[in-house]
């Protein structure tokens, strides 16, 4: 099916009604040339516009006649994908914050646990060494 087909498909669809002509009399052309712009597949979306302007009774959405999306959905959507951001963002913000203060309550222990497993091998080495000269004896 052509695209012009299916745009006036969508466009009485929205305007309620079935017939060629009474699209063209809603638009304010002949029969006519509507017929002449369906020959040759071009949509009168300039007409539909004009239409949407002075008649807003009407309520003609004319991305959907275009395209078939909903104009009021796509911004729904884009309003929940907005809100979903925000929720994950403010989630993150809060567990980033909660990380932090567990990091500012780790113990000395955990804490060089977790410095000798990030380490190269070379430092793992060095902290060994380290702990090894340092260490107490037995009785001390």
């Amino acid at each position: 099916m052509r695209e012009f087909d299916i745009q006036l498909l969508r466009l009485k669809k929205v305007l309620g009604v079935t017939e060629d002509q009474q699209v063209a009399q809603f638009l304010g052309m002949t029969k006519h040339a509507f017929s002449d712009r369906k020959r040759r597949g071009a949509f009168p979306m300039d007409k539909v516009l004009a239409l949407k302007a002075t008649r807003p009774d009407l309520a003609i959405d004319d991305v959907y006649i275009r395209t078939g999306r909903d104009a009021q959905a796509d911004a729904d959507d884009s309003e929940r994908r907005a809100q979903t951001y925000t929720e994950v963002q403010e989630y993150g913000e809060l567990m980033l914050e909660r990380f932090k203060r567990e990091l500012r309550s780790i113990s000395p222990e955990e804490e060089l646990l977790r410095l000798y497993r990030e380490a190269t091998e070379e430092g793992m080495l060095a902290i060994l060494n380290t702990a090894r000269a340092v260490r107490k004896k037995k009785g001390e």
